[in-house]
């Protein structure tokens, strides 16, 4: 019998370690909430960070020949899709949402609550115009 150890996890712990780095400088604590790269969050984000596994790869890559500071002017899709998985998986985290004086759940089936006649709010998507193609 092997003494081997199956796993699945697409990331060795120097690049989760990395990884964790990146996270916190994307969203770091503060007025009581906790970091990106908080356990429960980070967990979180490495699990849904499994199926773009090779995009995490490249992130950390290119971490390699940058600093944190010089990942805000990078304009990159796998960055873009690791921003996506920390943003969401930090919203979802029930001491953020508190933090934020709103429910800890999710927007449906009960929606929030818009006052009526706030049609102002619409402005900016009426100004932008049409984004869509006719077919």
């Amino acid at each position: 019998m092997s003494n081997l150890i199956s796993s699945d996890d697409p990331f060795d712990p120097a690049q989760k370690e990395v990884l964790r780095d990146i996270v916190g400088y994307m969203i770091p604590a503060g007025s009581g909430r906790p970091a990106a790269n908080d356990d429960i969050i980070f967990a979180d984000i490495l699990a849904i960070a499994r199926p773009l596994a090779e995009q995490v790869r490249e992130v950390l890559q290119i971490c390699q020949s940058t600093d944190l500071a010089g990942l805000s002017q990078l304009r990159h899709p796998a960055l873009s899709a690791l921003v996506g998985v920390t943003v969401q998986c930090y919203y979802r985290d029930e001491r953020v949402m508190q933090s934020l004086q709103m429910e800890a759940r999710p927007p449906h089936p009960h929606g929030y609550a818009v006052a009526a006649g706030e049609w102002q709010l619409l402005e900016p998507v009426r100004k932008r115009g049409r984004v869509y193609r006719e077919v």
